[in-house]
């Protein structure tokens, strides 16, 4: 979960041009969309019904039904490119971090938004899995990451507590980074998505391959984690999940040998178990 530097305002602006040219749009149309992508930009990927309706129904409808040209060999191929392009930090998904991205997501669902079907703002690249768990599901139950604010700040947490044999994780938004509307998006699409869940079980397979392996001894383990979490920060992965995992492990560990051989033994147990 983290932000993506967002496209270039001018060249969505462009592609209007390009849309009026293929004929998707009129040239009375032209000036009008321009200023919607203007609004959505200027409101943070939000946009007022009457504002939306500056557009006709049958014209987002056929803006909808021109999406398929952004696939590859057809007319509108390098929107597609250009946010595939756009991606840093690995080439994951900026919704889970788990998944390679693989299809563009409509932030603003061309279902129900057909006019901003085409908009580079508006799409997001997005793994499989996250994709169709958001599917139409309200745009304002989750945050645009293009307009992500202060994706320099921590704000993603995992608390972690070793129970037995066992490791808990529970990951969390910080409060007080966004406003209340921002946290509660971002609480939603973790709910909505199931992330949750599905981090939980990554963080068992990313501690047994490389902390049991390469960090199998506490001493080890407490001395390496402050350049791990160090270097993760420097590569602006902040606020990806693993490097919550590793604040909320040094934060539990908190310097102690012992608490630090209950983590490795329960991450041993655990990848054992579940066939890692």
């Amino acid at each position: 979960m983290w932000h993506l530097p967002k496209p270039d305002l001018q060249k969505t602006l462009d592609d209007v041009d390009v849309f009026e040219s293929l004929g998707i749009i009129t040239s009375a149309e032209n000036p009008v969309l321009k200023q919607l992508v203007c609004d959505y930009d200027n409101q943070n990927a939000v946009l007022t019904q009457s504002q939306i309706s500056t557009i006709s129904t049958s014209t987002a409808d056929k803006i909808r039904l021109n999406y398929n040209l952004t696939h590859k060999g057809r007319k509108l191929s390098a929107i597609r490119r250009d946010l595939f392009n756009n991606v840093p930090y690995n080439s994951y998904c900026p919704y889970c971090g788990i998944s390679e991205f693989k299809s563009l997501d409509h932030y603003m669902d061309k279902s129900t938004y057909g006019t901003m079907a085409l908009c580079r703002l508006n799409l997001v690249p997005m793994c499989m899995l996250c994709n169709g768990s958001k599917s139409t599901k309200p745009y304002t139950d989750f945050i645009n990451p293009y307009y992500l604010l202060d994706p320099s700040v921590e704000f993603f947490i995992c608390t972690i507590t070793v129970c037995g044999n066992d490791i808990v994780y529970e990951f969390s938004i910080k409060k007080g980074v966004f406003t209340n509307q921002q946290t509660s998006a971002l609480e939603e699409q973790i709910k909505e998505i199931g992330l949750n869940k599905r981090w939980k079980k990554a963080a068992i397979s990313y501690l047994q391959e490389n902390l049991f392996c390469d960090y199998n001894t506490p001493q080890s383990l407490i001395a390496s984690l402050p350049s791990l979490i160090q270097k993760r920060t420097n590569s602006n992965m902040l606020n990806h999940w693993q490097t919550a995992v590793l604040r909320g492990l040094k934060q539990v560990i908190n310097g102690n040998a012992a608490t630090a051989q209950k983590i490795l033994d329960a991450v041993n147990n655990k990848a054992f178990q579940q066939g890692f």
